[in-house]
């Protein structure tokens, strides 16, 4: 059996990771992206309590989950850009543990290890997505991250005959909502959770045995 990697090695590579994230966030607080600006602007408002923005300002899509996250920060720490970039920042870090659950249990440990070791750097876009507030995309993707986990989790025990509770379908129901209010372009993941489960059941979903 291989031995799995030293604990102190998988904490750096998520020091490395939180770091990474927390970078961009302060190299790109003076951005001038459009975008950006309406982010800061949404939390700006909800950390000074002028408005409760249910989607992008201007727009009927786009929840307001991630300007939200960045409001909390604003409002605990100073508003600031680099505070709004932090509510970017930090759902990203997210994503790279997920990533790392997913990966160990479907190749092991040290699997995990390498993926997540890949959000260290990541391409410049990916990284400059994860760490600049444009209102939903870092929480998206932890978000349908999220949903590809607890799809897997639950076909596990369908597969294996164990039936989970209702509530962890509940879970996933309520991350998967939040996702869909988020961003429609989480579709792909939601899908996949459902065709994950839907395998794991084994045809039970339909009534009939596979």
């Amino acid at each position: 059996m291989t031995k799995a990697p030293p604990r102190w090695l998988v904490l750096l590579i998520f020091a490395l990771v939180l770091a990474g994230r927390v970078h961009y966030a302060w190299v790109l607080r003076f951005s001038t992206d459009s975008d950006r600006d309406i982010a800061q602007l949404m939390c700006k408002h909800v950390a000074e309590g002028r408005e409760w923005p249910t989607f992008f300002y201007g727009q009927g899509y786009m929840g307001s989950l991630e300007p939200l996250f960045g409001a909390l920060i604003c409002k605990l720490f100073g508003t600031s850009a680099f505070h709004a970039g932090l509510g970017t920042a930090l759902p990203a870090v997210g994503v790279a543990w997920l990533v790392w659950l997913i990966a160990r249990a479907i190749a092991g440990p040290w699997a995990a290890l390498y993926a997540a070791a890949f959000f260290v750097t990541g391409s410049p876009g990916f990284s400059a997505y994860m760490g600049n507030p444009r209102c939903g995309y870092a929480v998206v993707a932890l978000l349908g991250t999220a949903c590809l986990y607890l799809g897997a989790r639950l076909a596990e025990r369908e597969f294996r005959g164990d039936r989970p509770a209702l509530a962890w379908y509940a879970l996933l129901g309520l991350v998967a909502g939040a996702a869909w209010w988020t961003s429609a372009i989480v579709v792909s993941a939601l899908a996949s959770a459902a065709l994950i489960i839907a395998v794991g059941q084994r045809g039970r979903i339909l009534n009939l045995r596979i």
